[in-house]
């Protein structure tokens, strides 16, 4: 195991002018705390003591790299990072996209959601912490709902260290290195299984050359942002070193009430992390890590977009939304004013927040050229659901409502290798996890439940006493015991071909109780026993019935990996694959409601079959790189969400679909035709689509008990999806003199991502389509060639595209969506010291 950080350079004492940059005491004492606050009045001190090590670390994969000595001359950290993250891409014998350290700096990205407007191909849907899918080539997450017991079949390594929950690992962090997405089942080679791919980020880790970073954004809504770091050795060692990272970011909703004062869409994040690298000989090193993070946001309200009131079949969709909204006395909006506004007539306080903490250690041992690597890691996450919002205020009454989740993960990785540059190179080892999953569940109807939910050919006594005022209360606790041993092995069979292979075999054993209960602030008493009958049956129609169930599976999962590489020339290679993967089933927890007793109470396993033949090419000492890729895969027994109305009440869950598809082409270039001007771009063909799906849930505005989606496309998976960009770099020169000696640069910059159109709901309805999009973002600054200081503006979403992320009908016909960002323009000052 290696531990990847940029090529690093001595440190000096920083230039007046940035001795006089100032954070005010009480932002870092709102973020913080004094604690932060002092590190970072001492970090100039600290770089005037610390001694400067010409030690760096050097690049590798996940199987095969280590800490070594060398003499930095490249004029700049992040261009040679830069360089050394291309070197790794071109070496992986896959599929693989990378945002590099100078692409992240220039578009500030600080988090996965970012990254994906640059990474066509990987899509990640977000609803909040809880809700989240990731997709690789269609395939990872059928939808954004959560699904306790089954972990996502794209899964996420933080500098090699695995997160089994996701909300951990898609929002902001410091020191990010790297976004690399690699496609296709890649787990016979160590981590989770997987489906369509993995996601690797990688920050900066500990150096012993002592140094200090600090960065301060401002922008559109109130957008502030700090982050900083200091890393250097311990006590003057030469055998430890550490590094300490922070991140803080503060944005206003850019939602608002039309009938209060509240403002939706804002956030409010924190993040510190702590890292010791110990290297006491050569051929032991030893990564440990702590960190903790906080996400808090008033989010994610959904908007009226329209009504569907009218089937297919012209039958009128009975008490449908326009009809329940005249019971409570309730105006309907335009469709068109929550996207061209942004504003709703809906109020309430909006919450959501995660706190998440994890553990690590990673440990490689090197004994004649061998090698020995553990990954060990322990993570809590804690979801917090303070929902208050009402897009029609008094039917429901939900402050405090959703899922309070509390889960633990353990996960060891052990991991053999032999010596490389042999004719056969092999790797094997066992993954190992533990996780559980403890979720309360709450909902409640308001004052106005009756009128709005109640039957209509029941009195309006019976509606009142039966629906005001009910709540839902469950619980669920999906745990997951793994095994999965693992090996790969690369025979070099001449000096222009390799043949790698792959073997793994997953045992998943999970289990789960469930349990929900209805309450009441309204008795019953004096209605007559028919009436009580009645309203018995309209509290189960709408929340379902008292239930407890409990499901367990023992599910096994076979992994392989075929490819076979030929080389033209040291840096042109062809290579053709044939690999399997799968996604672990099991207890099919509902997400809504409880399930029929006709729907089965577990999920199979996913097992997916990857084809790929690809092309990689470099050209003039990488000035020019050029990747092509084209695929096929199919996806067997493809876990997908399913929604049916059992009684009154839309009730979700998940359901095996017999066969999905995905086939398609994926192109990647990045030019650099001089030493100022750099061009990248990437473009995905994907066609993902069910080949089979006979038993499918309706779309709503179809009436029927099911339907056939074979043929269909897959949800939140566009057809055609791309992002080209580049920057223009000028040297100046001193032109600061006298005030600075140091040569600085200009630079300008420009991205733009476009999507084609996709269904955002598995159900495929025509009124969840989101239509064809394309975001621009710009950005320019002006900073010191040693990059010590670096002062930039930018613009995102430059021509204010208004767009939606989510659209789709729901009860009473209901068209609700989530909105994208809007215009935001603001400045970054970066500083290195």
């Amino acid at each position: 195991m290696i531990y990847r950080s940029p090529l690093e350079f001595s440190a000096g004492s920083i230039s007046n002018e940035l001795n006089s940059i100032a954070i005010p005491s009480f932002v870092l004492d709102r973020y913080f705390g004094k604690c932060v606050r002092s590190i970072v009045a001492l970090a100039p001190l600290a770089a005037t003591f610390l001694p400067n090590v010409a030690l760096a670390q050097s690049a590798g994969t996940e199987a095969g790299g280590q800490i070594e000595d060398v003499v930095v001359t490249a004029p700049s950290e992040v261009q040679a990072a830069t360089q050394q993250q291309l070197q790794q891409v071109q070496a992986t014998r896959a599929s693989t996209t990378i945002l590099t350290a100078r692409q992240l700096q220039a578009a500030q990205i600080t988090d996965l959601r970012q990254a994906t407007r640059l990474q066509p191909g990987l899509n990640v849907k977000f609803q909040n912490v809880r809700n989240i899918a990731i997709n690789v080539r269609g395939f990872g997450a059928s939808s954004s709902s959560a699904t306790d017991a089954i972990f996502g079949g794209t899964p996420v390594y933080v500098n090699g260290v695995y997160q089994p929950f996701v909300g951990q690992a898609v929002f902001n962090m410091p020191d990010l290195e790297g976004f690399e997405v690699r496609k296709g089942p890649q787990a016979t080679g160590g981590g989770q299984d997987n489906t369509g791919g993995a996601v690797y980020i990688t920050t900066a880790l500990p150096s012993f050359v002592a140094a200090q970073n600090l960065q301060f954004q401002y922008g559109s809504y109130n957008w502030f942002q700090l982050q900083g770091s200091a890393t250097g050795p311990i006590a003057d060692s030469d055998k430890a070193a550490f590094r300490f990272s922070f991140f803080g970011q503060d944005r206003e909703g850019y939602i608002r009430s039309t009938t209060s004062d509240d403002r939706y869409n804002s956030t409010h994040d924190k993040a510190a992390n702590f890292n010791v690298l110990l290297t006491p000989s050569n051929d032991l090193t030893a990564l440990l890590t702590a960190s903790y993070s906080h996400s808090s946001q008033a989010c994610c309200v959904s908007g009226f977009a329209g009504v569907v009131d009218h089937y297919t079949n012209g039958q009128a969709v009975s008490n449908n939304y326009y009809q329940r909204s005249a019971r409570i006395g309730q105006s309907v909006p335009s469709a068109s004013e929550w996207i061209n506004t942004y504003t709703t007539q809906g109020q309430g306080w909006q919450n959501t927040s995660q706190d998440n903490y994890v553990a690590s250690a990673k440990i490689d041992y090197t004994f004649n050229d061998y090698k020995l690597s553990s990954v060990t890691s322990f993570t809590q996450w804690d979801f917090h659901p303070h929902n208050g919002f009402q897009l029609n205020p008094g039917v429901s009454y939900i402050v405090g409502s959703g899922s309070q989740v509390t889960a633990r993960s353990v996960v060891q990785d052990i991991k053999f290798s032999t010596p490389t540059g042999g004719p056969v190179e092999a790797a094997g080892g066992v993954f190992l996890l533990w996780s559980r999953v403890m979720n309360w569940g709450k909902s409640a109807y308001g004052p106005l439940a009756g009128s709005w939910y109640g039957n209509t050919n029941y009195s309006q006594l019976v509606n009142d006493r039966a629906l005001n005022y009910l709540m839902r209360s469950a619980y669920d606790n999906p745990e997951t015991y793994q095994v999965s041993p693992y090996m790969q092995a690369t025979y070099h069979a001449t000096p222009d071909v390799d043949i790698t292979g792959g073997v793994r075999y997953s045992y998943v054993y999970k289990r789960s109780n469930f349990s929900q209960w209805l309450s009441s602030e309204q008795s019953l008493d004096g209605l007559s026993i028919a009436q009580q009958a009645q309203a018995r049956a309209l509290r189960v129609s709408q929340m379902g019935a008292n239930t407890n169930w409990y499901a367990d599976t023992h599910q096994g999962m076979a992994s392989a990996l075929f490819t076979a590489t030929y080389k033209f020339t040291p840096d042109i290679y062809v290579y053709v694959t044939a690999s399997q993967g799968g996604r672990a089933g099991g207890p099919n927890v509902p997400m809504t409601g409880n399930i029929a007793d006709t729907v089965p109470h577990t999920v199979k396993a996913e097992r997916i079959e990857n084809y790929e033949v690809g092309l990689k090419t470099s050209w003039f000492d990488q000035r020019v790189i050029a990747n092509i890729a084209a695929f096929t895969m199919f996806n067997h027994n493809y876990i997908t969400q399913a929604t049916n109305v059992i009684g009154a009440t839309a009730v979700t869950y998940l359901a095996n679909a017999e066969l999905a598809q995905s086939r398609g082409v994926e192109l990647d270039v990045r030019v650099q035709p001089t030493e100022e001007l750099t061009f990248y771009g990437s473009l995905v063909y994907d066609d993902a689509f069910y080949g089979s799906f006979t038993n499918s849930p309706c779309p709503f505005e179809i009436k029927a008990n099911s339907c056939d989606l074979s043929g269909q496309p897959i949800s939140n998976t566009p057809k055609w999806s791309f992002a080209i960009g580049g920057e223009y770099v000028h040297d100046l020169g001193s032109f600061l003199q006298p005030a600075t000696d140091k040569p600085v640069s200009v630079y300008f910059g420009v991205d733009f991502a476009w999507q084609s159109r996709f269904y955002s709901d598995t159900s495929n309805s025509v009124y969840s389509q989101i239509n064809p999009y394309g975001i621009l973002n710009l950005h320019g600054g002006l900073r010191f060639n040693d990059e010590s200081l670096d002062i930039s503006g930018w613009v995102h979403n430059a021509l204010d595209k208004r767009f939606y992320n989510i659209i789709a009908p729901t009860t009473a016909g209901l068209i609700s969506a989530q909105l994208g960002d809007p215009l935001m323009a603001g400045f970054t000052i970066r500083a290195k010291f």
